[in-house]
């Protein structure tokens, strides 16, 4: 690009360093990132953002911890992307601890604007069967004034149906039923799924005579009850 004549602006570097990160090259990114200050320019949340995941995604916790100290020291705001990030990337590697922490704290600066940090967060609770947890998590939504959407209904049905079993699966789909939430073929797949492995042909077939009803039977993927 240079040699073209054509100078590089922060978008063309943040741009860069997503790409080197986004195919493993970490390495390169960073070095294009030093690059980028060299030449006078400060790197966005976008160029941070890029950097923190592939650490996070590479199981490097403690340098993705300590470039996100470093984004705050160069007064570089987190997005909700970073929020997000930083999230997912201490549940994925194990540190659910710290993810919390880290939830509660955005939580308490107002940064928390949709219920994604919240799903998440609780994906990866109900994994570990911690109903607990993410009925905590699930409180703070509401305490926050924020309404489940879809994918949080669906991890809930998902994750109950799978550590506690389908009737405490059905409901949550009920509740999801009460305020007028339809449910989309993802869920209607768990529900159908928890009922026939509990060999609960009954309350399938039912339930495939509802999907029916509301037009969804002719997409559904899985067709054998």
């Amino acid at each position: 690009m240079v040699e073209m004549g054509v100078s590089p602006n922060v978008r063309t570097y943040a741009t860069s360093v997503d790409g080197y990160s986004k195919k493993g090259c970490i390495e390169h990114a960073f070095r294009l990132c030093e690059k980028m200050i060299e030449q006078g320019f400060t790197p966005n949340s976008t160029v941070y953002n890029s950097l923190i995941h592939q650490l996070y995604v590479e199981g490097n916790v403690s340098e993705a911890s300590f470039l996100v100290s470093n984004m705050m020291e160069n007064h570089v705001q987190p997005d909700e992307v970073t929020h997000s990030v930083i999230v997912k990337g201490l549940c994925r590697n194990g540190e659910i601890d710290g993810a919390l922490r880290i939830h509660k704290w955005i939580a308490e600066e107002n940064s928390i604007k949709d219920a994604f940090c919240h799903n998440i967060i609780m994906s990866y609770l109900l994994r570990t069967k911690d109903i607990r947890g993410a009925k905590q998590v699930l409180c703070s939504m509401f305490v926050r004034g924020l309404v489940p959407d879809m994918v949080t209904y669906g991890t809930l049905i998902n994750g109950y149906r799978k550590a506690c079993g389908i009737e405490s699966a059905v409901e949550i789909y009920n509740d999801m039923i009460r305020v007028d939430k339809n449910p989309n073929l993802v869920i209607l797949n768990s529900i159908l799924d928890g009922f026939c492995k509990e060999k609960s042909v009954d309350f399938s077939v039912l339930l495939a005579e509802e999907m029916k009803r509301n037009m969804l039977v002719s997409n559904l993927q899985n067709t054998s009850i």
